[in-house]
């Protein structure tokens, strides 16, 4: 048992706090096929994320939601069609009790009855699938076709029978890790308990925006109500203020406690969340309330988790730059366009010589100074590769010693050009019949075909062979020419024309 035991203890020490990682083998909470869950642990605390669709974060925070509410009535044709007396204009409103949020984006209210002069009215959004509802209230039960994000909060629970542990050495690592001893209440003689235990319901996040309201003057409309068509009076209210604040509703769904190192992954993400960070979220998520009801924050708390998520499930890009002789220069990466994890820069040998650590844009530390040497991966080899091209590279051996830094930075270059290697090659058919010329152009054409085999440098490779005498090589690479030109979509005709010379030519030599 204790070769499991360290085993499972040595996967949970390599966990890292503040690091996302994906929940497997869970229920899915919502009816979105895109749905992720995600969790990020601090010690035995842990917060997880339920992600119905990440790409539609970024839409709960627009300024202006272009759609009608959905739980005002608008399936039950609660509707009116108010006329704009500036524009002239019908506009579209879906009533809840005495109030009426229009539908162009502008957030206006039509309003029944009498009201002050100036009064405020919250409105909450979400998605209902990929739409986006702006309402008056929330729905107070969970609904699968919402999909917002969700939030669930927990404790990670470790334990272990110290009874079954003989290795002292292993009880004391076991107890610095923090786990418990079961005492036999768990019967559980078979290793390592840790779980991760719900200790809240879970609750969904939504945007939403004070409004206040300056009452505007009666206007008439036609409304429509179970079919049944009236006109009435109303007041166009349009939005003075606008303040938007961000809360939760807390629903009677819970997961059940589960196994925690058989139900997460590590998430292919360089997001490190700050330890204070960590602490806001947590103390956001775990105030006390009643099942169904709101709760809007007054702080930015609940915004950040908006603003994170895409952060927490981006993956991590990096790109690389590379010293002319093919050694790793420099390592750039990229969070959702921002700057972030470790950017590496490496000298012409390919060892490293500086470090910067990036968080969203932000440079938290340069290193400069290392304990030993580090390398760059496949740094050796790929000097070695550099320096065997830099030998074979004709321009560098007909250039000779002495010749400028700039010079042989364009040579080598040049070698490692295909399109500039062939028509080197092909000026050398065309004007050349000095047989060591001929000889220069096959290599020249040769290295152009290592570089990147095309149906113009085969048609060359055929045509110097053909000139040098060598018949059977230049037809095999004259017919190869023309198979790669037709799928390529080329003229072949001349190569075709070369072809036939060359077979008179083998049937001359036969």
């Amino acid at each position: 048992m204790e070769p499991l035991i360290k085993r499972d203890l040595k996967e949970f020490n390599e966990l890292e706090a503040y690091t996302p990682y994906l929940i497997k083998n869970r229920k899915k909470l919502t009816n979105s096929p895109k749905e992720k869950q995600f969790l990020i642990f601090e010690e035995n605390k842990y917060i997880a994320f339920i992600v119905p669709d990440v790409n539609l974060i970024n839409g709960l925070q627009k300024d202006k939601i272009r759609y009608s509410t959905y739980l005002s009535g608008d399936k039950n044709e609660n509707l009116i069609y108010a006329k704009k007396a500036a524009s002239r204009k019908y506009r579209k409103s879906v009533f809840n009790k005495n109030l009426g949020l229009s539908t162009d984006g502008s957030e206006n209210l039509l309003l029944r009855g009498s009201a002050y002069g100036t009064f405020t009215q919250t409105l909450i959004y979400f998605y209902w699938n990929s739409y986006l509802h702006g309402d008056f209230d929330i729905y107070g039960e969970l609904k699968k076709e919402v999909r917002n994000p969700y939030v669930e909060t927990g404790n990670i629970e470790k334990w272990i029978e110290y009874d079954y542990v003989q290795n002292d050495s292993l009880l004391k690592a076991l107890k610095k890790a923090g786990f418990k001893d079961l005492k036999r209440k768990r019967n559980n003689p078979n290793g390592l308990k840790i779980t991760f235990k719900p200790n809240r319901h879970v609750r969904m996040i939504f945007p939403a925006k004070t409004v206040t309201y300056q009452r505007g003057p009666e206007i008439w409309g036609e409304s429509w109500k179970n079919g049944a068509k009236s006109k009435l009076g109303y007041f166009d209210c349009t939005p003075i203020e606008k303040n938007t604040a961000y809360g939760y509703v807390q629903y009677a769904q819970h997961y059940d406690e589960a196994d925690l190192l058989p139900n997460i992954k590590k998430m292919d993400s360089d997001y490190k969340m700050l330890g204070s960070g960590f602490d806001l979220y947590d103390k956001a998520y775990n105030v006390s309330m009643t099942t169904g009801k709101t709760w809007i924050h007054k702080h930015e708390n609940i915004k950040f988790v908006l603003d994170g998520i895409p952060s927490m499930m981006a993956k991590l890009e990096c790109e690389k730059q590379y010293h002319g002789n093919g050694v790793l220069n420099v390592k750039h990466c990229y969070l959702g366009g921002k700057k972030s994890g470790t950017w590496e820069y490496y000298d012409e040998t390919g060892k490293l010589t500086k470090q910067e650590i990036y968080k969203s844009n932000i440079l938290w530390e340069t290193i400069t100074e290392f304990d030993k040497p580090i390398y760059a991966e496949g740094a050796a080899e790929a000097k070695a590769k550099f320096e065997v091209e830099i030998a074979q590279n004709i321009y560098l051996q007909e250039a000779g010693s002495d010749i400028t830094e700039e010079k042989r930075d364009e040579l080598i270059k040049k070698w490692n050009n295909f399109y500039d290697l062939n028509t080197d090659a092909w000026n050398i058919y065309l004007n050349s019949n000095d047989p060591d010329e001929i000889q220069r152009g096959i290599q020249l054409v040769k290295r152009s075909i290592e570089l990147k085999q095309i149906y113009e440098n085969t048609d060359t490779y055929a045509a110097l062979l053909f000139k040098q005498g060598k018949y059977k090589e230049a037809n095999s690479e004259a017919e190869k020419a023309i198979k790669i030109g037709k799928t390529e979509s080329k003229k072949v005709e001349e190569t075709k024309a070369l072809l036939k010379k060359i077979e008179a030519a083998l049937k001359r030599f036969e």
